[in-house]
């Protein structure tokens, strides 16, 4: 990442991001949020222009020509972040993009699938507490020709039900309440990984229930409960977003996974995968 002055440059799937971010607190919290992106190297596929401005009325996120105001500067940052990736799944038609965190344990990629607050991220750094290796913890844009998933790997969010599990992470992040982000740094046994090919889709639940439930699920299920999940389907027409749908799901064993505990969820997924 390049860090002059008042922007924060990046490089998110090739594409270069440049944020104008005037407010100190802010921009530090962005630096950490997107700490783990690459530097600008070679050219980019595109090059898009952004920020954070802060005034009387509130904070501005804006990219591109799409904006939204909001009073609160956390608000402000997480809409930024999905004027992000909103603006990387447009560019990067190419790819098949879920709402999905995606890491590699001992290598076998794993892809934790679902809605916000489903638990993609609480899953994902209960196993980073575990040495795996991050590459995404909202996006995974999967490349159907390789069948691979490439990383996009802005730091994880953990949301409150999530913090009392996580004491070392909390104390170093950044942000609060459900607009709190782990920075990736900070986490001493997380590497970043650039590229896995998955072999084990989640689709976790929140639920109060003691401890986890996991469940297997068939290829069918799992193909029809990804495409839920998909944010960019119709750019590929029906029969290529059924193909790569396949491609995605059908080398990989699914489970769904009610769980209460992140930690609990993360030991029952590795007992049900275990030989």
């Amino acid at each position: 990442m390049t860090d002059t002055t008042s922007a924060v440059t990046f490089k998110a799937l090739g594409i270069s991001i440049s944020l104008d971010v005037a407010n100190a607190d802010l921009r530090n919290a962005i630096l950490a949020i997107y700490g783990a992106f690459p530097t600008q190297h070679d050219a980019p596929l595109r090059h898009l222009q952004g920020g954070l401005n802060s005034t009387s009325a509130g904070t501005t996120a804006w990219l591109g020509d799409n904006s939204t105001t909001v009073t609160d500067p956390w608000l402000a940052i997480r809409a930024l972040n999905h004027l992000i990736v909103d603006a990387v799944v447009l560019e990067r038609r190419d790819l098949l993009h879920f709402h999905a965190a995606v890491i590699e344990y001992r290598g076998v990629g794993f892809v934790f699938m679902g809605e916000a607050g489903a638990g993609k991220s609480s899953l994902s750094l209960a196993f980073c507490e575990l040495g795996a290796t991050f590459l995404s913890d909202e996006l995974l844009a999967f490349d159907v020709a390789t069948q691979t998933a490439l990383a996009f790997p802005r730091a994880p969010k953990l949301r409150e039900i999530s913090q009392p599990s996580f004491p070392q992470a909390l104390s170093v992040s950044v942000g609060m309440g459900d607009s709190t982000f782990v920075p990736l740094h900070s986490l001493e046994r997380t590497t970043v990984g650039m590229v896995t090919s998955p072999k084990i889709i989640v689709f976790p639940r929140y639920q109060a229930i003691p401890g986890a439930i996991v469940e297997g699920m068939t290829a069918g299920q799992s193909s029809v409960e990804a495409s839920l999940h998909a944010l960019n389907f119709g750019s590929h027409g029906p029969d290529n977003a059924l193909s790569g749908l396949a491609a995605l799901t059908m080398p990989c064993r699914s489970f769904k996974v009610g769980w209460s505990n992140p930690k609990a969820a993360r030991d029952a997924i590795l007992w049900s995968i275990s030989p």
